[in-house]
């Protein structure tokens, strides 16, 4: 409990108020907007789903289907959510890259 209490009362706002402030020079309300909107998009996520498997008899087709689900299906929501967000964009730019970059030193 100390723990997330010194948490919450220094690193949660402290680290974000220093970069947004100091090197983005954006306010520090951008920040939270976008926490909060990031943290409602994957409750908004989790409640159905876990609604679905909670109803659900437990046997390996569960374990395989929440599998594909939790591993493949969240990530392919959140792709169709955010592919074209900037920030989407440059990451899957930059793994484009670094990609492209392991086959070619690999021959293939």
């Amino acid at each position: 409990l100390g723990t997330i209490l010194s948490s919450f009362f220094t690193v949660w706002w402290r680290e974000p108020y220093l970069l947004y402030t100091k090197v983005f020079d954006q306010k520090i309300s951008s920040y939270f907007v976008t926490y909060i909107l990031w943290n409602l998009l994957m409750i908004a996520i989790t409640i159905p789903i876990e609604i679905i498997f909670n109803a659900m008899p437990l046997n390996i087709i569960y374990l395989i289907l929440r599998f594909f689900i939790c591993g493949i299906g969240i990530n392919l929501v959140l792709i169709l959510l955010m592919h074209r967000n900037k920030n989407f964009l440059y990451f899957f730019d930059l793994a484009k890259k670094m990609l492209k970059s392991k086959t070619t030193r690999l021959g293939v």
